[in-house]
């Protein structure tokens, strides 16, 4: 007996014998370690007196039926308190035994502790069921996608960093200029013109390594004849082979491009020929307004005044317009030479006093003296200057300063123009630099503007590899700042 209960001590359960009426007459020790009760405890009782079983009634009738009938039983599960009053589920494998006379003594088993591998096969048919269902839902997304896909006017691609084709994901024949399967096994400078190749790969590497969309335009032959296209680049997750990939969406635009154009040169058209004879109307009615052709009355003065400052507000407008037009078109080319900003800023505050007493304030210049030199265009940078001048005259108390202030930091030179007006909201502040946007913009604004301004005055100062910032608070003030790097 000692030898058998070492041997039971090995196995993974324990061993178990009932009599012929079903009641444990043995139990080995490794029960104690599934239940947190010793083997004699269960001696007397039947499996349906033991501590916290919880057997469904129908798997019971059943499991008694084969008892009754002297059948083996193999894996009857049930539920069971264990130790920590945890439930625990138990299988129970065995079979009837008899004395040499043939009559039936009762059964003797093993029992197991299968609480992980139940709970792994309930995790497993529970990720079963996850995968069918994700599974199916692919399909339908996948499908979805795919009529997506199939129906939009784009080709899209995927490339790595060098530029190498990997998939074309749709098909679209008269804008590809290779067959799709070709396509797949070659590079940008295989398919396309080396100077437009070169400026896509920038597009993908820059891409990659800012993770921001990448927009370009350019002009291509392909089967269809001279077309213009929109490249969209965006970086991907996956990688092929650790090589990096961007999402290439080609886009025709070749109808946009033709109506943008003919829209830019019709707004060009028609601001020159409005502008050569507002410009004659502007010089008669300064004349007049001077007293060159005789003295005036003091209501013809008035009149007069109106009609001059309207002049004004149009020439700024078609100025305005034109600059935009450039600036879309690509044309606002600048006339960049080595020049002192300290002295732009006193030329500046020199040109616009006329318009501060106009308005109530006074121009007042601070900060450095000393030459410092930056690589700019003085009419550009001096329009930009007037600008923020014109405005901060325009919504700053009578009385009061515009202050102009030149400071170097670091390579860079900061010029700020501050006033101590009505500040700017917070909801306009993010749409401040757009085109065509005012804060009042209703018609009985104390002073008028095309909103054009601030958005020209960005790109020219952008386009000097600066910057145009402003902080503002309501009822405080604003102020903006010019950033140049120095030239050394």
């Amino acid at each position: 007996m000692e030898r058998f209960e070492h041997f039971a001590g090995l196995i993974d359960g324990w061993f178990w014998e009932t009599d012929d009426q079903h009641c444990f007459v043995y139990m080995s020790a490794n029960v104690e370690l599934a239940t947190g009760v010793a083997p004699e405890w269960h001696y007397g009782k039947s499996r349906k007196d033991l501590r916290g079983d919880d057997i469904d009634d129908a798997v019971w009738s059943d499991h008694i039926d084969r008892l009754n009938a002297h059948t083996p039983f193999y894996d009857f599960r049930f539920k069971r308190l264990g130790p920590d009053n945890t439930t625990r589920w138990i299988s129970s494998t065995g079979e009837p035994f008899y004395d040499p006379s043939g009559m039936f003594l009762g059964f003797r088993g093993i029992g197991r502790d299968i609480t992980e591998e139940v709970a792994l096969l309930q995790s497993t048919a529970q990720t079963q069921k996850s995968l069918i269902e994700s599974e199916r839902r692919y399909r339908q997304l996948y499908e979805r996608n795919k009529i997506i896909v199939e129906t939009l006017p784009d080709v899209l691609f995927i490339l790595d960093e060098d530029g190498n084709y990997i998939e074309v994901i749709t098909e679209q024949n008269n804008l590809l200029c290779a067959e799709k399967s070709v396509l797949e096994t070659k590079n940008l400078f295989e398919v396309l013109p080396n100077q437009i190749a070169e400026v896509l790969l920038a597009g993908i590497r820059s891409s990659l390594i800012t993770g921001n969309l990448f927009i370009v335009e350019y002009p291509l032959k392909v089967p269809a004849g001279d077309r213009f296209f929109e490249a969209r680049i965006t970086p991907l997750r996956e990688s092929v082979d650790e090589r990096k990939q961007v999402l290439f969406i080609g886009r025709d635009i070749t109808e946009r491009y033709i109506a943008d154009k003919a829209k830019s040169e019709f707004t060009a058209t028609v601001s020159h020929e409005l502008r050569t004879p507002l410009t004659s109307i502007k010089g008669a009615l300064g004349l007049v307004r001077s007293g060159a052709i005789g003295p005036l009355a003091e209501k013809q003065q008035s009149i007069l005044d109106i009609a001059y400052k309207n002049s004004n507000r149009l020439v700024a407008l078609i100025n305005d317009i034109l600059d935009i037009e450039k600036i879309e078109a690509g044309k606002l080319v600048l006339q960049v030479v080595p020049m002192d900003i300290v002295s732009l800023i006193k030329e500046a505050v020199e040109a616009n006093a006329g318009y501060g007493v106009e308005h109530g304030v006074s121009f007042v210049r601070t900060g450095i003296h000393a030459p410092t030199f930056v690589n700019g265009d003085k009419v550009r940078l001096m329009q930009v200057l007037s600008n923020l001048m014109s405005n901060a005259a325009k919504f700053s108390p009578d009385g009061t300063d515009v202050e102009l202030s030149v400071a170097c930091e670091g390579d860079h030179v900061r010029v700020s123009v501050k006033d101590v007006g009505v500040g700017i909201s917070e909801d306009f502040k993010e749409k401040i630099f757009e085109k065509f946007t005012q804060e009042d913009g209703s018609d009985t604004r104390a002073e008028g503007g095309t909103g054009l301004g601030l958005s020209i005055s960005k790109t020219i100062v952008e386009q000097h590899r600066g910057t145009l910032e402003f902080t503002s608070e309501v009822g405080l003030g604003t102020t903006f700042f010019i950033t140049l790097p120095i030239l050394e």
